[in-house]
């Protein structure tokens, strides 16, 4: 059977969709590169890496992250607070991975009582929560974050860029927060400027 040219075309670009989509996801168009999260500066703004906290790999799921770091962080003023990072090949947001952050909160018990967008000097936008469980209230500053972009919304004109750019059809992601005890939290100024430390040495160690 002899094919019109709008059949040939319909089908070649769903042949074409097809294939972009399986090598994307199978890692042969712009491969990851697992960061090295053991080499995060240990200063990040005014707050500090302090030490590695031990997790059992039965909490992370059945898709964990390729690598984590989690650890203890010291405030400027000797806040004790916490830091993860999540690194993923491949994000598959309908299985959970990376799951939303608010939802593994309220799944611990927690209430959300609060949800602000900030913007960081750098102008990546990440999120503020604060969650309450009994008497424990905390702040989680958190975000997304993709090689090559600033954590925040994507416009459509931004993700066109990107099918033309190095590492653009990357799939890797990374799921990052801090947290500390509200009533002992570092401020805005010093958690968005620890974020926008972190965000540039994260983007560094995964080229």
């Amino acid at each position: 059977m002899k094919l019109s040219l709008p059949s040939f075309l319909a089908w070649l670009s769903i042949l074409s969709g097809g294939a972009l989509s399986v090598f994307c996801n199978t890692g042969w168009l712009n491969p990851s590169h697992i960061p090295a999260l053991s080499q995060l500066q240990p200063q990040m703004g005014t707050i500090v890496r302090d030490h590695e906290i031990p997790v059992n790999p039965e909490v992370l799921g059945d898709l964990p992250p390729e690598t984590f770091t989690f650890q203890s962080v010291i405030g400027p003023e000797a806040q004790e607070g916490r830091l993860y990072v999540a690194y993923y090949q491949r994000a598959r947001r309908w299985t959970g991975r990376p799951h939303d952050l608010d939802v593994c909160y309220r799944a611990m018990g927690f209430e959300e009582l609060q949800v602000e967008t900030w913007h960081t000097p750098s102008g990546a936008a990440v999120w503020s929560r604060i969650f309450q469980r009994d008497d424990e209230v905390v702040r989680v500053v958190h975000w997304l974050q993709k090689p090559g972009l600033l954590p925040g919304p994507e416009k459509a004109l931004q993700r066109l860029s990107r099918l033309f750019s190095a590492g653009g059809l990357r799939q890797d992601i990374a799921s990052v927060y801090f947290e500390f005890p509200l009533n002992s939290s570092p401020s805005k100024p010093e958690l968005l400027s620890a974020a926008d430390t972190l965000i540039r040495n994260l983007e560094s160690l995964w080229q």
